[in-house]
């Protein structure tokens, strides 16, 4: 068998795209994960013509789409060979770091006290729903108290961040406050 050299590789990471349970996930809590086939399942089909050109859909097939005979990508499903479950990881391993010891993850126990309440004195907004849950779940269940939270609001930029660059903010002369709140949060 002749040996490839590649000049470059692309290592597409799909974060949040999973395509099915590590043999380990209950381990951690989580039953019936395949984010990538639920979606698939619940929408029919999904305008996702380069990743099925890659190969996307022969990883994965779900709903009404299948995979293509030939992908001009090269695809493989990993499966992972630390202890954890968390994204970090599996990037660490990707990059051939092997960790026996899982990461703390808020699983159990939401984010500390000290940095909710750091958190709600720097964007202006209280905090709800600090604890791990699934992202449908945790909105049917905050529903009511999220109400007009859940809408972005749009305030002038000039107002809230004149030393921001202003290119990267504006949206018709506003600025959506979704941003402004993670640009605090990262400081």
């Amino acid at each position: 068998m002749k040996e490839t050299i590649y000049k470059r590789i692309f290592v597409i990471v799909l974060d949040s795209l999973g395509i099915g349970a590590m043999p380990d996930s209950e381990k951690f809590g989580d039953r019936d994960v395949d984010t990538f086939g639920h979606i698939l399942d619940r929408m029919g089909t999904l305008e996702i013509p380069n990743l099925q050109k890659l190969g996307m859909l022969n990883l994965h097939t779900g709903g009404k789409m299948y995979g293509i005979e030939n992908p001009i990508g090269k695809i493989t499903r990993l499966k992972e060979a630390s202890n954890g479950k968390d994204t970090m990881t599996g990037h660490w391993e990707m990059m051939g770091i092997y960790t026996t010891k899982p990461f703390v993850t808020f699983t159990d126990h939401g984010f500390p006290p000290e940095l909710i309440h750091e958190l709600e004195e720097r964007t202006g907004h209280k905090i709800i729903g600090n604890k791990s849950a699934s992202g449908t779940e945790i909105l049917d269940e905050l529903a009511e108290e999220i109400g007009e939270l859940a809408k972005p609001k749009w305030i002038p930029c000039s107002e809230r961040i004149p030393e921001e660059p202003k290119e990267n903010l504006v949206f018709d002369g506003k600025c959506l406050e979704v941003y402004l709140v993670t640009t605090k949060i990262r400081k």
